[in-house]
């Protein structure tokens, strides 16, 4: 039996944020600096060879290397796979500063190819290791901030490395010496990175594979294995398309530059100025998204943001590149990116198993970097094959992205009516839990009071799992409404058909859920708990499951209760409205009779 995972202290969940920003930074970074000095010393159609073939080297090792650096993850503690990696970033960035000394710049390829390598270990260990310092109720808020700090990384570092290696060689008056000051710098952050890391606090290793040289070559197999798992497919398929997709634009953006300045130099600060929008929007939609996902991954924001996505891209299409609305809709297409992303990444390493999340999050970063070098030659041929320009990439980026939104909205109604819940509970209501670990991990009978029509949303808002409520079949006539509620997988209940009900309810208790029923029968008329039916003790004995007594207070006032005399039609006390729940700790089902789930429910509301 696997050992419950300790959280770690807000201090090593810092240090390790601190050491992946670090680690995004030095790889930008380098990858301008020494393409710069290629530009410089190298003649033109040398040059034109040696910034490409830097840019293939980030992604070589992912490809190469992916079965190994998977396996490095689960075999070993992932916190002391970071480490060594992280020396394996000083030995790199020492090789460059030493190719920059002796002025050789296959020497600094070669660090760098060392950089990229360690940045193919490093991925991996930094995903897995989220979910177990975090757990799962905070992976969603941990994975925003990770997607922000690396967006941040990226974008600092490739201006710091450009703008470094120029203020150095000013100062110097030789690129070769400029280059050594930028990667001294780097050297000094790897090592300060490195005494940062060391307050993380120590991991366990889940896998006992030994090595195996077949790890080499194992890479379709290791695809295969990340395919047969739907789940985790459909998040690997994210991945998939925002990745490759983010490196498209980078490169329909530069052609922008190119043909509002051609052979300019002014090209390069205005793709950098588009580049820093788009970057901006991405951090800002991966903390909104952490917002939104702070204690349980909600998917539904996927296939919006992707709409809003598809939305934007089809705009940059139409406004000219030179109106400053241009740089707002990068931003929103950002923004919407981040709030795509983030939940497809906490998903993927909050599913996936512990023994294998090394394995499967690499075979995820290879799907990626594979999608990414066919996204490249993609590029190539609309770009110089084909003649479409900017617009015209902006316009087929976008019509593909919406035909992927259409699908996705189409296949999780759900996910997206949960999101829609989730929003209008957490902006409208301030809601207090008390005694929610109280829940058993498998399946159990939820038994709240029942006061307003929103007890259900703030059940589902404050329970964090989902949960499946019994409700009146009349509702599920109801346009928009209806289709709504079974697409949550709420079960409909009648006097008629009370039996199928039950049934159905026993089922997804036997299997895991949770699943809520008002013992009352009906919404309160006066705020105090009616008398109770006994069908919940019909569903207890066929699924043999707990039941967990829930008082939900202060919602007796609401516009939604019938405070004053009547539904709806009365001004809010105030807003956000202050909601507390608290649950009461689980019965047997063989002890759960309707009097004592009853007092059960008033002693945990402490009347």
């Amino acid at each position: 039996m696997t050992a419950p995972m300790k959280l770690h202290s807000l201090r090593s969940v810092i240090a390790m944020l601190t050491a992946q920003t670090q680690v995004a930074f030095n790889d930008n970074a380098a990858k301008l600096m020494i393409g710069g000095v290629a530009q410089v010393v190298l003649p033109r159609e040398q040059s034109a060879i040696i910034v490409p073939l830097i840019a293939a080297l980030l992604v070589l090792p992912y490809v190469v290397f992916s079965p190994s650096t998977g396996w490095l993850a689960d075999r070993f503690s992932k916190r002391e796979v970071l480490w060594w990696s992280l020396w394996l970033q000083l030995l790199a960035v020492g090789v460059v500063i030493v190719a920059m000394q002796v002025q050789n710049l296959y020497i600094a390829l070669v660090g760098f190819a060392l950089l990229a390598l360690q940045a193919c270990i490093f991925s991996p260990a930094k995903q897995g290791i989220m979910k177990e310092m975090v757990g799962a109720e905070r992976i969603g808020v941990a994975a925003g901030w990770m997607e922000m700090l690396t967006v941040a990384a990226i974008l600092a570092g490739g201006v710091g490395g450009g703008v470094g290696l120029a203020y150095a060689t000013h100062l110097t008056g030789n690129i070769w010496q400029g280059g050594l000051w930028v990667a001294g710098i780097l050297f000094f952050l790897a090592l300060s990175s490195m005494v940062i890391f060391s307050l993380v606090e120590p991991t366990r290793a889940y896998g006992r594979a030994p090595f195996d040289a077949s790890l080499f070559w194992t890479h379709f197999e290791q695809l295969a294995d990340l395919w047969r798992q739907k789940n985790l497919r459909n998040a690997a398929l994210g991945n998939l398309y925002f990745y490759p997709v983010g490196g498209f634009l980078y490169l329909t953006l530069m052609h922008v530059g190119l043909d509002l300045f051609p052979g300019q130099a002014e090209a390069v600060s205005a793709t950098g100025l588009y580049l820093l929008a788009l970057g901006t929007g991405i951090m800002v939609g991966s903390l909104l998204a952490a917002w939104v996902c702070k204690c349980s991954v909600e998917l539904g924001l996927v296939p919006i943001a992707m709409l809003c996505m598809a939305v934007f891209l089809m705009v940059c299409a139409i406004v000219p590149p030179t109106h400053p609305l241009y740089y707002v809709v990068l931003l929103l297409t950002g923004l919407s990116g981040g709030l795509f992303v983030v939940p497809v990444n906490a998903y993927l390493q909050n599913h996936v198993r512990e023994h294998e999340r090394g394995h499967i999050l690499s075979a995820s970063n290879l799907l990626t970097n594979l999608g990414a070098v066919a996204v490249t030659g993609l590029y190539y041929v609309m770009a110089e094959k084909m003649d479409i320009g900017p617009a015209g990439q902006f316009l087929l980026c976008g019509v593909f992205t919406l035909l992927l939104a259409i699908l996705l909205l189409l296949k999780m109604p759900g996910e997206i009516c949960r999101l829609l819940c989730l929003v209008f509970g957490r902006v409208f209501y301030r809601i207090q839990t008390e005694g929610r670990e109280r829940l058993p991990e498998g399946g159990a009978l939820l038994a709240p009071n029942h006061v307003s029509y929103v007890d259900g949303i703030i059940m589902g808002v404050a329970t964090l799992r989902p949960v499946r409520f019994l409700i009146e079949e009349r509702f599920f006539s109801m346009p928009i409404i209806g289709p709504g509620l079974k697409s949550l997988g709420m079960i409909p209940i009648c006097q008629k058909r009370s039996k199928e009900a039950i049934r159905r309810a026993a089922a997804a208790l036997k299997s895991g859920e949770l699943v809520c029923i008002f013992p009352e029968g009906a919404l309160s008329l006066d705020g105090e708990l009616a008398e109770f039916h006994r069908g919940f003790e019909i569903i207890l004995r066929e699924a043999g499951t707990p039941v967990v007594p829930v008082y939900v207070d202060n919602l007796w006032g609401s516009i939604f209760s019938k405070s004053g005399g009547r539904y709806f039609w009365k001004w809010p006390r105030h807003l956000p409205y202050r909601v507390r729940v608290h649950y009461g700790d689980p019965i047997p089902a063989g002890e759960a009779t309707a009097d004592r789930v009853r007092e059960a429910i008033v002693r945990a509301g402490g009347r």
